[in-house]
Order: C-alpha cells, then structure tokens, then sequence
C-alpha cells in the first residue's frame, strides 16, 4: 500500500501531464488563432490602434492579412529627412509607385509639405484619397498637378498653397468630385503674377483663394457653391510700378474671379490693401444668392465695397472689418446717396474697428438710414475713451428700423 502523500504526487502529475498533453497544444493554437476569425471590419479597427509601420508588419502573418492593413481608415505615412546640403533642397518623391495599391472603401489623408518636388507616374491610383494638401512643394511641371488629381478619384478636399518659385507657371485643377478647394500663391516678383489656373470642379460648395492673384479661370459654372472667401494680398510692387494699366489689369482678375463666384451664399473678401483696383472691362456681377458678406475695409476698397452692396439684393448680414495703414490711398468713392446700397432683407450689421472718420460716419448714417429692417446693428472701437464719444454720436443718426438695437462696444 502506498503512502498517502506519494498518491496525491502522482494525482497531480496525471493532473499536469494532461495540461500540457497534445491534444491540449492543438486546441491552444485554435484558441491563439482565434483573432484571424473575426470580421475584416474588427480586425481593421483593431490596427487602426497600431503605428502604420506596425499594421503593415501584420501582412507577414497568413495570406488572410497580406492586404487586410490597407484597409485601414487612416493611414500615417509621415516621413521626415534633413537636408544639409544648401544645393539640393528638394527631395523627389519616390512614393508614388510603392502607394500604388488599391485601397478599400475608407477615407484617406494625404499632405505633402515643403521640400517636396512632386513628379507622380504616369498611371497610378489612390481610389479612396478623399482630403490631399500640398504645402510648399516643387512640382516638374504643371502637367504634375493634373497627373497627380486624376488618380484621386473621389477626392473631396483639396489644399495648394505655393508660390512663385514651384514651378507652377499654367496648370489645371480638374476635380469633378471636388466639394472644398482652398488656393495659396505668394510670389516675390515685381510684377504681376504670371501663372495662369484653370479649374474645372462643377460639384465645388467651398472656394477659398488668399495671396497674389494669378489668371484664374472656372471653365463650369458652380451651381452648388455655398461659401467663398477671397484675400488678395499685393504681390512685390511699388508704388511707383503700380501704373493705371496694373489697376485695370489686376481689377479684372479680381473681379473675373468674383463673377465665378457669384453662386455662393456667403462671401468674405479682403480685395487688397495699398494699390487701388479698377473695374477695367469687368464689373461685379449680380450675387442674387448672396445672404452674407464680410468685406476687409481699407481707404483704397471703398468703391469694391460700394459696388458690392449694388449687386447683392438679397444680403441679409453685412460685416465691415476696417484695417488702417498710413500708406492707404482713397481711390474714387462716390458719395452713399439714394437706395440701393442696402438690400430690403437687411437684419444684422456690425461695423469692428470703427473710428469716426468722415467716411465712416457717412457709411453708417446711410446703413441705419435704409435698413427698414434691420434687428442689429453694432459698432466696435478700439477703446473706452473712444467708446463714450462714438456713443453719443451714433444716438444721434436717424433709424428707419424701430425695432433695431443699436450696440456699442469695446474690441478686444
């Protein structure tokens, strides 16, 4: 008869010996594998927690997630490199043709910023690119552009900002899914900028541009446009340069480019400071769509801002935020005189940085004058001491709205 103790030892290594069995082995390795199971769409969720590099390592694991990481809904393919070198400061992008995979139905985001000189392949694809931003890169040439937008085929969002030294001289921006595109181009030439953009986006509900304006074109009307805001800033040029023939030529740029924008439902437009722009050939067409305009106010845009109020019938909210520059030229203004600078639907305006020049005063005196509907109307100075006299004047100007609350305030 063996001892007690020595049948609980051999109890116990029966009970180990069947843990650590075959049979046990196999059922363990079912149990680890377990993951390779589940849905593509929880498997994808799941390395969407992982870095990029390490979603990509999974593809090694079984045929079943060779491809499962391009699934992903955010891919980060951030690659930085120093340049030492002061002669070489661009750096070719080879990526190109090692992204050129197909990727599922999910929502990718592409930047590429400075340095970068752009060159795609005559035939790739990025099916589900849906927001691309280019900041500050080099591209070979302006066929790049167009090359790099046709393999984005739902593309949605588009960002360019650039400037004169990209090597963007006449290029296109042929996007027919287009809903978002925002412009920059600064250039550091004497002279009026030279490129010329044509864009072809027919679906395009948001148009931001902001810098030196080139010859810009929409060849399709923008039937759904809801917002636009336009910031032309002066290119290198002094005033010495700026002859009539600049006025007229650089007017009909800005005012071409707002004919096209015609359809949008709010405008924010800065149409420059220190040079004047003449109408030349173009006059500003009507915005019947026009419910809100927030218009950058300087002594040489006052004309801009008139002719803006004739053709806007049905502006509903006017926002007047005046800059003041010592280097500021009135250009020609005629006086605020008889209707039609104010839209029958007006119901809110306000007026920031207010001074009480003699231009000012008149401006608001004619607002609160014709507004007969007007709900709101707010003037903001730049400080109290100014606040008390802006205060006591205003009270004074005659309302066609009796209804209308007449708000003074400090800017902070």
């Amino acid at each position: 008869m063996e001892p007690e103790g020595s049948t609980k030892s051999k109890r116990k290594r029966k009970r180990v010996e069947l843990e650590v069995s075959p049979e046990e082995h196999v059922h363990a390795d079912a149990a680890v594998d377990r993951i390779s199971n589940l849905p593509d769409s929880i498997l994808c969720h799941i390395l969407s927690f992982l870095p990029t590099k390490e979603a990509v390592a999974t593809s090694i694991l079984s045929s079943s997630w060779n491809s499962l990481w391009t699934l992903v809904p955010a891919l980060d393919l951030d690659s930085q490199s120093q340049c030492l070198d002061g002669k070489n400061r661009t750096q070719s992008v080879s990526f190109f043709t090692h992204m050129n995979f197909t990727v599922g139905n999910s929502s990718l985001i592409l930047e590429l910023w400075n340095g970068i000189a752009v060159d795609p392949p005559s035939s790739f694809e990025f099916p589900s690119l849906k927001d691309l931003r280019l900041v500050h890169v080099f591209f070979r040439n302006g066929d790049c552009v167009q090359r790099l937008l046709s393999g984005c085929s739902v593309l949605q969002d588009l960002k360019l900002c650039s400037d004169s030294r990209s090597g963007l001289i006449r290029f296109d921006i042929r996007v027919p899914t287009l809903k978002y595109l925002c412009l920059q181009f600064l250039t550091f030439k004497p002279s009026l900028p030279d490129y010329k953009l044509a864009i072809c986006a027919p679906a395009l509900e948001c148009s931001h541009f902001d810098g030196d304006l080139g010859h810009v074109v929409f060849l399709e009307k923008l039937a759904n446009l809801v917002e636009a805001g336009v910031w032309i800033d002066p290119f290198v040029c002094t005033r010495e340069a700026w002859t009539k023939g600049y006025q007229i030529g650089y007017g009909d740029r800005v005012f071409r480019l707002l004919k096209a924008l015609n359809k949008a439902k709010s405008l924010t437009l800065y149409p420059g400071n220190k040079q004047c722009v003449d109408f030349g050939s173009i006059y500003p067409s009507r915005f019947k769509n026009l419910v809100r305009l927030n218009f950058t106010l300087q002594k040489s845009n006052w004309h801009v801002l008139q002719a803006l109020l004739l053709v806007s019938p049905n502006l509903e909210v006017l926002v007047i935020d005046k800059l003041y520059s010592r280097k500021n030229q009135l250009c020609s203004m005629e006086p605020f005189d008889g209707p039609g600078y104010v839209s029958s639907q007006l119901t809110t305006f306000r007026f920031n940085q207010y001074k009480g020049s003699k231009y000012e005063v008149e401006f608001v005196k004619y607002i609160l004058k014709e507004a007969r509907v007007l709900k709101t109307a707010t003037i903001s100075v730049c400080d109290t001491a100014l606040k008390e006299s802006v205060i006591e004047e205003v009270s004074t100007f005659p309302r066609s709205s009796k209804t209308c609350l007449l708000t003074v305030e400090v800017l902070h």
